[in-house]
């Protein structure tokens, strides 16, 4: 494109040449050789000019010029280093944070899942109420795969723990138990080998297993002759089929896929009962895929219909009228949503801030090139010339912060990685790819724009004649004065929201730790284990084990207690019984249903939970005795308020033994335990003894003396002399579960204080700048008014109070945002009010405290003007 262009010298030596021919012919026909090299120039013109000309037509000028504009930049950058390295690192956290927090959103709001038309892969739950979504049961779900003409494949799948042989050790990994068609749904083939279908793994037939890629390169070194291979999974023999591939991460974290026993996956407690015909209990997840050219809209009003069918058709047994969908992608982002959009939130304020604090930097660099300004003005440069070359120093600020900021956000990956859905960090979820690398360029052009066309309009509109006639301190005139002023304002009431935003959350999370959990957490270990029912099928082979283990571990020297309950306190996951109370009739609803646990006698003495009357579990208490139950005062208040619990019966559920409907007595009542989150309502609970239902799930505690962690070997040990084969999981003391349980909210409360302080920095920052500019602007009348009798203190509270009258204005807008933005923040606290007065204060004091201190070295320089020099100066 550019080979017509002809370089400048060459074509001045070329017109040169042609005058020297010119010359000579004229000197050729007798012209006196002075003469002729007269006529020879004057028949040819101004070379300049011509030379001008050529330019103007064979070259892109735009482009030229902006290339000198660009290197003009650079020298002139290069000359502030200060300046420079300060606009560049100020635009580098900024942007930096921007990109870093935008990986996350794309990662988990924007990018498609990796898998064929993923929006067409919906979750289906049925909706016993408005906004509580519910799974299917089995023999609902049935109901819609032969009824729901929408979806071209449908399938049910559960997550479950499973215990594998591995090198040197018995292994625990995630797997999920699914029906035939869950790969269809999904639309992905097997890397090597196959899928499930319904064809080749019918109910009833042989167990089939499905590897991760992560498992088969693990486990198998990545060997393409694993086909075929048994596979002990969960002590039942499996045959292996196929390899996924390495983006196929569905549930998330999952390992292996194991082909359903029966038409619906096998229920956890009851895995030996095909539970295809039950209504009453849900256990497993429904995902489906939407033939083509079938609208969303339209599958909903069909499962609609259905649910509406089924619940005319079974009335309570069938507990939902309505059905929902929604895509996998919104099922797993879930609560992560709302958290995700406050960060964004957050950074873009961090950003305006930023861009506000470079804008301020420019103007005071302009005010100090009245004179370059003047100048070039002088000699013929207008406005537009004078606005593109500003433009072009911002805008290779701006490119620079960029680059910078992206090193910044790649460092910042790994800390913000937690934050991302574990289903939505497959393949490069995090990666600066070129979708967040355009985003980063766009912010970077976006900022430069943002922060440069201020200061560049203020420039190129000065007055030429005041610039020439006035000296660089006296014309800095009133204008930029008050859009330095307005930038620090909005500087100050942009990190006030952040601030507010940040003090809620740390204030929310103080009065989370303030809670009491309902049990002690020093010198306590936990563990957890899920025993196979392929190994331990009976009741009493998982009673024999459990019994063995805690026999082992009292016998660890240091532990002076141990005991087991079905599912830990603060871990993931819930378990509910319906429950009816004796000379009650049950509600048309269904009643009650507490969160179900099973417990060893020791349980509530090792884990130092309060008994507030009755008796605890005893050895006495087994599967021969008359049945009891335990209650916690939550489900005492909730049946029998203002009544005595004890002695009263109850019927609980459907437990593993098959009972069902036994008459239970309550002999005791606990308090209160935050079985699901701190930041819950402690839920009714009701307490049955392990040897009357002995779960296969379980986690151990151990009360020791000594360092918990010093026991977990130990521990172990105890349990691999029971069974060698057994894995074990979630090793740890018991404060570090109840951390581990706020660990989302304290990384949240994390970032966006460390976005603040951030704010606060630039804040404090652009404060300082505007105030050192004032004194050095002011210098004269400041000598002035010392002159006239003025002390120090008379000069401190001129500076302070300017000071003051900008962050109070800069607070006054902040609080006024912040009251319309904090309410975002209410799915995020506990405890507080996005309202909070005390928060609002507090903040408002640290403002003003840090602007009066910014503005102190300025103020105390201002105290030692000399009144003579800086008279003589002007």
């Amino acid at each position: 494109m550019f080979g017509w262009r002809r370089d400048e010298k060459d074509f001045s030596a070329e017109l040169e040449a042609h005058i020297v021919e010119e010359s000579a012919r004229l000197q050729a026909e007798g012209m006196a050789a002075a003469d002729a090299d007269a006529a020879a120039w004057r028949a040819f013109g101004n070379l300049a000019s011509a030379v001008e000309r050529s330019y103007e037509r064979g070259r892109w000028v735009w482009w030229d010029e902006l290339r000198k504009d660009f290197r003009y930049a650079l020298r002139t950058l290069r000359q502030n280093p200060v300046f420079t390295a300060a606009a560049i690192l100020t635009l580098a956290l900024g942007i930096g944070a921007n990109t870093a927090i935008y990986s996350i959103i794309d990662a988990a709001l924007v990018r498609p899942l990796p898998y064929p038309d993923a929006h067409r892969i919906l979750m289906l739950h049925m909706m016993p109420e408005p906004d509580d979504p519910s799974t299917l049961s089995p023999a609902g779900f049935l109901d819609y795969r032969r009824m729901a003409s929408s979806f071209s494949a449908l399938s049910a799948f559960r997550e479950t723990p499973l215990n594998v042989p591995g090198i040197d050790r018995p292994e625990r990994v995630n797997g999920a138990d699914v029906t035939p068609d869950f790969f269809a749904v999904m639309g992905v083939d097997a890397q090597i080998g196959r899928t499930l279908n319904a064809q080749a793994d019918p109910p009833g037939g042989g167990r089939t297993v499905i590897l991760s890629h992560a498992f088969w390169t693990r486990r198998y070194a990545a060997r393409a002759d694993v086909l075929g291979q048994v596979l002990l999974v969960d002590g039942e023999p499996t045959v292996i089929a196929g390899v996924m591939p390495p983006s196929f991460n569905y549930p998330p974290g999952v390992q292996l896929w194991t082909s359903a026993k029966f038409a619906v996956p096998a229920h956890p407690l009851r895995p030996f009962f095909d539970q295809s015909h039950e209504r009453d209990t849900h256990y497993f997840n429904t995902v489906v895929r939407l033939k083509q050219g079938v609208a969303p809209a339209q599958a909903q009003a069909e499962v609609d219909t259905i649910a509406m069918r089924l619940k005319a058709q079974y009335g309570t047994s069938e507990e939902a009228g309505h059905a929902a969908m929604v895509t996998i992608q919104s099922d797993l982002v879930g609560e992560t949503k709302p958290a995700l959009l406050v960060l964004l939130g957050a950074v873009a304020l961090l950003m305006l801030i930023a861009c506000a604090n470079v804008a301020n930097i420019l103007l005071a660099r302009g005010a100090t090139r009245q004179k370059e300004i003047a100048i070039r003005t002088a000699l013929g440069a207008g406005r537009g010339r004078l606005l593109r070359q500003f433009l072009t120093e911002s805008l290779t600020l701006g490119v620079a912060g960029g680059v910078a900021g992206i090193v910044i956000a790649y460092l910042a990956r790994r800390p913000i990685q937690a934050l991302v859905p574990e289903g939505l960090m497959s393949g490069t979820a995090l990666e600066l790819d070129a979708r967040v690398l355009a985003f980063t360029a766009a912010v970077s052009l976006g900022s430069a724009i943002l922060f440069g066309i201020v200061p560049a309009l203020q420039a190129a509109g000065f007055d030429l004649n005041a610039l020439l006639k006035e000296g660089i301190r006296g014309s800095s005139g009133t204008s930029a004065g008050r859009t330095r002023s307005l930038l620090v304002i909005a500087e100050i009431a942009l990190a006030g929201v952040l601030l507010i935003g940040a003090g809620l959350l740390l204030r929310s999370f103080n009065r989370l730790l303030a809670v009491p959990e309902g049990f002690e957490t020093d010198h306590i270990l936990s563990l957890q284990l899920s025993l196979p029912n392929a190994v331990y099928p009976q009741n009493e082979n998982r009673a024999n084990f459990v019994r063995q283990v805690l026999e082992r571990a009292n016998a660890i020297p240091g532990v002076s207690g141990s005991a087991a309950i079905s599912r830990l306190p603060l871990s993931p996951g819930n378990s509910t019984r319906s429950v009816d109370v004796k000379g009650r009739a049950t509600p048309p609803d269904g009643g009650i249903s507490p969160d179900y646990l099973v417990v060893t006698p020791e349980y509530f003495r090792v884990m130092g939970i309060r008994l507030a009357k009755g008796r605890f579990f005893t050895e006495r208490d087994d599967a021969q005795a008359t049945p009891v139950v335990m209650i916690n005062q939550a489900m005492a208040r909730l049946v029998w308020p203002g009544e005595d619990a004890l002695g009263q019966m109850i019927t609980v559920g459907v437990c593993t033994n098959g009972k069902t409907n036994e008459w239970c007595e309550v002999v005791g009542i606990v308090d209160d335990v935050h079985q699901h989150g701190l930041d819950q309502k402690a839920r009714p609970a009701v307490y049955i003894p392990y040897a009357r239902d002995p779960w296969p799930m379980m986690a151990f505690v151990v009360r020791t003396r000594t360092e918990p962690g010093a026991a977990a070997s130990a521990l172990e040990a105890a349990i691999h002399d029971v069974d060698r084969n057994q894995a074990v999981y979630n090793v740890r003391p018991m404060n570090e579960v109840v951390s581990v349980s706020l660990s989302p909210r304290r990384l949240k409360m994390l970032l966006i204080g460390l976005f603040a302080l951030l704010a606060l920095g630039l804040a404090c920052a652009g404060i300082y700048g505007v105030m050192a500019y004032t004194v050095v602007q002011r210098t004269q009348e400041i000598g002035i008014r010392m002159a006239l009798g003025a002390g120090r203190s008379d000069v401190l509270r001129l500076i302070g109070g300017q000071a003051l009258r900008l962050s109070l204005a800069g607070m006054a807008a902040g609080a006024l945002l912040s009251f319309a933005l904090t309410r975002f923040l209410g799915s995020m606290l506990y405890g507080v009010k996005p309202t909070d007065a005390a928060t609002f204060a507090g903040v408002s004091t640290l403002l003003i405290a840090t602007a009066l201190t910014a503005s102190l070295l300025p103020a105390v320089k201002a105290t030692r003007v000399d009144p003579v020099t800086s008279l003589r100066a002007q």
